[in-house]
């Protein structure tokens, strides 16, 4: 059974919020399912943007999610969605 966008979205705010305690806001603009080619797996990718507090600027994430649960696999930080192909 494939988890929405929302559990997905919980998920990688729980994310965030564990691995960065001054975590003032967060906004996933991106969320796509997708299969993959090798594995045969179903993945969540997903862009985040986030502001940490004190930081005049947002910061960019990609992290990829497993469709069944919603946990996260992945997180790469500092990327923006254009490096996916």
């Amino acid at each position: 059974m494939t988890v929405g966008a929302a559990e997905v979205f919980e998920k990688a705010k729980q994310y965030l919020q564990k691995n960065y305690p001054d975590l003032e806001s967060f906004t996933m603009p991106y969320c796509s399912l997708y299969e993959g080619i090798y594995e045969k797996k179903r993945y969540y990718r997903v862009q985040i943007s986030y502001k940490l507090k004190g930081d005049s600027y947002n910061r960019s994430a990609i992290l990829q999610a497993n469709s069944e649960t919603g946990e996260i696999e992945m997180f790469k930080d500092g990327f923006t969605w254009t490096y996916w192909t």
